[in-house]
């Protein structure tokens, strides 16, 4: 938009001028009225009052006509120029921009008593009357509400106020059929400062309020849906979810709204599913399949966000014209069903192990090997590892005969120098180790960050869970099997059957190798 030039004020030019030209005057007036009295002197002229006067003045106007010019006429001929083409070229440009938007919206003007002045094509089109029917006329001709106090107060308040308001307005057009604008109303003031008219800027909002309204039929429709449901943009992001999916995840819809639905997944879930389903969605196909997801800030025992496994279909929607819109998910929580299916699995699971150690301990190998074997075999048990990085250990003791200590004798994975200097020997009864054995009854430790006695932290250790089985045979404490897991380690009924039955294994295979020094028994 132009800008007039930056320039002193023009009523400080005028006076600057001013001022020189009335110093001029009185400077050339005294000059005149000094050079007349000595050519009178030195030339013996006699001039009468008429003739001296007319003199005066016609020296005085040919000295002061250039400076008038100069100083007052041409600045201000120049000043006026200057105004006149600003004051056009913002003329033109208010007049392109009420141009572009009389083509853009509808637009109605009306004096300061509320009858409509002007309406454009839009306006008319828009409200099935002529601009001949609409002059002259006040503006409940397309709405009521414009008579009601109620819905004028507030909207005189805002606009005595300097303020333009900004409304929703239900009309109806001359054959009756309602429709909704977005109307801005603003006051206009004229050159006095004082109000003149108001115009009115319409913008149809029928379909947003229709779709507003659809919004709100399918926000019921999902509340209403047993199943947990959650629709999602052409780009992925969610757009709604339903009561149901909220009350049990615990997430709200507005903090789920503009996210990914993989913000509610677990970080265990399956990475290939996920690249799975995001394949087939940008594919436009249907997906179907399990995924491992996060309640919010509901936490398990163990301290960790609890999880929950639902069963996802995943159907793309498109518009009438065929174009992928989005996707609606129907969710359905199997988490009693995936954990029975995993407790089958690990039984099946921990029941090889059983008969593979058995088939171990039953060769005739030396007895160390075959321990070291049977142990690696449990090193392989599902769910011991997944929170430890894979760093999965253990080891066996042994009791040495008339001692109440035991020795280490078999590691399985990667012990720190620490560990294998400081726990060759361990005590009965000190430490959660040394108890274990003491009480002979197997024990499951849910978080530990301590060394095995239960009594240093060391630097390097990590929280974790443990399996601590003691080799008991006839009520003689023959040694203890330990194993590291993740924190809150497996209980399921299969799994410490298998560690007793392999503890009961461990301890008839010491008895049959009674040459071992440390296996006499007292």
């Amino acid at each position: 938009m132009t800008t007039a030039p930056v320039k002193p004020p023009f009523k400080q030019s005028f006076l600057y001028g001013f001022v020189t030209i009335s110093a001029v005057i009185v400077s050339i007036n005294t000059l005149v009225i000094a050079a007349l009295f000595l050519a009178q002197q030195q030339w013996a002229m006699a001039l009468t009052t008429t003739q001296s006067i007319l003199l005066s003045t016609l020296l005085i106007c040919l000295v002061l006509t250039p400076l008038i010019h100069f100083l007052l006429l041409k600045p201000l001929r120049l000043e006026v120029s200057q105004l006149q083409t600003h004051f056009d070229e913002k003329i033109h440009e208010n007049q392109q921009l009420f141009e572009a938007l009389d083509d853009y919206a509808p637009i109605s003007l009306s004096d300061l008593s509320g009858r409509i002045i002007y309406a454009n094509a839009w306006f008319c089109e828009i409200t099935g009357y002529n601009e001949r029917e609409l002059l002259q006329q006040e503006h409940n001709i397309i709405n009521l509400n414009y008579q009601d106090p109620k819905f004028m107060r507030p909207v005189w308040r805002t606009l005595n106020q300097g303020e333009a308001w900004k409304g929703d307005v239900c009309d109806s057009t001359k054959q009756g059929r309602i429709y909704w604008v977005d109307n801005t109303l603003i006051r206009m003031y004229g050159p006095d400062g004082r109000p003149k008219q108001y115009i009115a800027i319409r913008r149809d909002a029928t379909q947003a309020k229709k779709n507003e309204a659809n919004q709100l039929v399918l926000q019921h429709l999902l509340n209403t849906n047993t199943d947990m449901l959650m629709i999602t943009d052409a780009t992925g992001y969610i757009t709604t979810i339903n009561s149901t999916l909220a009350h049990f995840s615990g997430w709200q819809q507005e903090q789920l709204i503009g996210q990914l639905p993989e913000i509610m997944s677990s970080p265990y879930t399956d990475a290939n599913k996920l690249a799975e389903m995001q394949q087939s969605l940008q594919q436009g196909q249907a997906w179907n399949g399990r995924l491992l997801n996060l309640y919010h800030k509901q936490l398990s025992d163990s301290g960790e966000p609890a999880e929950y496994w639902v069963e996802i279909d995943i159907t793309p929607l498109h518009s009438p014209k065929n174009e992928f819109i989005g996707c609606l998910q129907v969710q359905q929580d199997i988490t009693a069903a995936v954990l029975k299916e995993q407790s089958l699995l690990l039984e099946n699971a921990d029941n090889a192990v059983y008969l593979e150690i058995v088939s171990i301990l039953q060769q005739a190998l030396p007895l160390k090997i075959r321990f070291t074997l049977a142990l690696d075999c449990l090193m392989h048990l599902k769910g011991l590892g997944r929170q430890i990085n894979g760093m999965i250990k253990g080891g066996i003791y042994l009791k040495e005969p008339d001692k109440d200590q035991l020795q280490l004798w078999v590691l399985q994975g990667e012990f720190s120098d620490d560990f294998m200097h400081h726990e060759q020997e361990l005590a009965m009864g000190a430490g959660l180790f040394g108890e274990t054995v003491t009480s002979q009854k197997l024990k499951i430790a849910n978080e530990c960050f301590c060394d095995l006695h239960y009594e240093a932290v060391s630097d390097d250790m990590k929280t974790h869970g443990h399996y601590l089985v003691p080799i008991v045979l006839e009520g003689n404490t023959l040694g203890l099997l330990f194993l590291y897991t993740q924190r809150y380690p497996v209980e399921a009924p299969s799994r410490l059957n298998l560690l007793q039955q392999v503890s009961d294994l461990l301890a008839a295979s010491l008895v049959q190798e009674s040459t071992h020094p440390l296996l006499t028994t007292p």
